[in-house]
């Protein structure tokens, strides 16, 4: 799983969106499940994902077992982060944020990854994984690129 803000999914640094960024150091997905809240209000996302080729698969209204993944990671971060936290500024509480999302996504194990974290379990799979599919309409080069 990979937490990003949606700052960091919008922001374009050097003229690249954030989801562009991670694309280029891990390759594009073949689709992303999006439910239709609040936080999608913009057409950013869909007009980045159709240059992509990337599907959007919204959940039906009402139905956010649909997209069971993204609702346990908002339980966590409400739970250990929003709830525990007192934000005094903007700037602290991206600050608090940015230090729990780098410990969620580089420290602490995830079940999900036999228990390992998530930059290990990547180290891991770059060093022994086959080398990763190409799309159907590729004629070179892996679909995920390596971590550096």
């Amino acid at each position: 799983m990979f937490a990003a803000s949606r700052r960091q999914l919008t922001e374009r640094p050097q003229g690249r969106s954030g989801v562009s960024l991670v694309v280029a150091e891990r390759g594009a997905p073949d689709s992303i499940t999006v439910d239709n809240g609040t936080e999608f209000c913009s057409q950013a996302m869909e007009v980045w994902a159709y240059q992509h080729r990337v599907q959007l698969d919204f959940i039906r209204p009402g139905r956010p077992t649909e997209n069971g993944y993204i609702e346990s990671f908002n339980g966590r971060l409400r739970d250990e982060c929003l709830n525990t936290e007192v934000f005094f500024t903007l700037a602290d509480a991206r600050e608090k944020l940015k230090l729990w999302r780098h410990d969620y996504n580089r420290i602490r194990p995830h079940s999900a990854l036999g228990d390992s974290a998530p930059a290990e379990f990547a180290m891991q799979w770059q060093n022994t994984a086959l080398p990763a599919p190409r799309r159907p309409d590729e004629k070179s080069g892996p679909l995920l690129e390596p971590l550096n």
